[in-house]
């Protein structure tokens, strides 16, 4: 790991630009979703680490099935049918991004009923021996403080899982429309050219589109270039921003 990088990041409490070209391209990034389009909701900022030449690796924590609606391509509330769709969009958004379909993993970890993950020792497993075999330099994820169960037991489980393997991270933990409170350390600002790009990205969810429509009255993709809109709006930047909190991960030895 870059020491001098970390030290950069973590040298002031102010407010800095999420610039790229700073991290050396051999430097590898695992994206640990919690759910099928937690990936879309970083997209841009994914985008210019991909330009920049870094190696991107997606891992899907959950089926998220339970997002989508039992109309929804006449599924009738078959969980199987449903993972599978979830999937399918995942899979067409990354290759939209131009990720290689062998760098894109679904973990399928166990579930409550309800959808969330469980937080037990085969979902643990799972995720530690995922980043064991990605070996990443910096993981994205959403951040902890979350009033979704998924996404505040993803954080645990692969930082429990990070504390056993050897290396150092960073983490770049975002702010997503769920986010209950968090410190904005770092932002990707983007303009109307690249929110049309990431409407597209996002609107390979079709399920989650047409559940936004049905719930909220207004489409997916609507829903986050909105919410990017008002981060824009936080930071007082102009148009659009994805915005992070970083942790680093201290060295861990064998």
């Amino acid at each position: 790991m870059h020491n001098k990088l970390i030290e950069k990041l973590l040298s002031h409490n102010n407010l800095q630009a999420l610039d790229v070209d700073v991290f050396p391209a051999g430097m590898k990034i695992l994206v640990l979703a919690p759910h099928p389009d937690d990936f879309d909701a970083v997209g841009v900022t994914l985008r210019r680490f991909k330009a920049n030449g870094n190696l991107l690796t997606l891992a899907v924590i959950s089926s998220g099935a339970s997002g989508v609606e039992d109309s929804y391509l006449k599924n009738d509330g078959n969980l199987k049918i449903k993972t599978l769709i979830r999937e399918r969009e995942q899979l067409e958004s990354a290759l939209f991004c131009n990720l290689n379909e062998n760098k894109i993993i679904f973990l399928r970890t166990e579930e409550e009923e309800n959808g969330n993950i469980l937080e037990n020792d085969t979902n643990f497993l799972l995720i530690k021996n995922c980043l064991a075999k990605a070996n990443p330099d910096i993981v994205f994820m959403p951040h902890w403080n979350d009033t979704n169960a998924s996404h505040r037991r993803s954080y645990a489980l692969a930082k429990k899982a990070m504390l056993q393997i050897p290396g150092q991270r960073i983490l770049f933990l975002n702010k997503d429309p769920k986010t209950v409170t968090m410190p904005i350390k770092l932002y990707s600002a983007f303009d109307e050219s690249e929110a049309s790009w990431k409407g597209k990205l996002l609107r390979h969810h079709m399920s989650q589109h047409e559940r936004n429509l049905h719930t909220r009255g207004y489409g997916f993709d609507c829903r986050i270039l909105e919410f990017n809109r008002l981060c824009a709006v936080e930071i007082k930047r102009e148009e659009y921003a994805e915005v992070f909190d970083i942790e680093v991960v201290p060295r861990q030895h064998t």
